[in-house]
């Protein structure tokens, strides 16, 4: 069995802590806690940004990688999630509605030079990942939603094809 986020006991807490009358609060500290401490984004060219600020225009976890450009080292954006508290019922178009309202205004302000970024709408332990290109709406890189629990070995696939797919120098 490969290794996963859920391997680290602070992360596998975090994960475990999100219930079903949860707040954003603990949905944002495991996600910020996956991709800080998670297998991922831990070299010293990432780092991660959370917002714990309720200010609707800024995306509640960024991963941002330096990359050295001529001019300078320079942080490129290249995953935004969108945190919500846990939805009895959660269904696909939630996370498709919550992508187009949210992650699509925020996807579209961040400078990046590749062109495209990733997003992930996360309503308490279920995600979907997009990629949104620009001057498109956001697109869904995979079928339904995953439990970031239950379905660790998905996610965290997916969080490894974002680190090798993202912006490069």
């Amino acid at each position: 069995m490969s290794s996963t986020y859920l391997d680290i006991e602070s992360v596998n807490y975090l994960v475990n802590a999100i219930e079903p009358d949860s707040l954003e609060g603990p949905v944002q500290s495991a996600w910020a806690n996956i991709l800080g401490k998670g297998r991922v984004f831990r070299d010293d060219s990432y780092a991660i940004e959370t917002n714990r600020r309720r200010e609707t225009q800024y995306p509640d976890v960024i991963v941002i990688k330096i990359i050295q450009f001529e001019a300078g080292p320079a942080p490129v954006d290249i995953l935004m999630v969108e945190c919500k508290r846990p939805l009895h019922n959660a269904v696909v178009w939630h996370f498709d509605e919550l992508a187009n309202a949210q992650l699509d205004c925020q996807l579209t302000e961040t400078p990046n030079g590749s062109g495209f970024v990733f997003g992930a709408a996360a309503i308490g332990r279920l995600v979907r990942f997009y990629e949104k290109f620009d001057g498109e709406e956001p697109v869904p890189l995979h079928n339904g939603v995953y439990d970031i629990l239950t379905n660790a070995g998905d996610v965290q696939w997916w969080l490894n094809y974002m680190r090798h797919t993202g912006p490069r120098k």
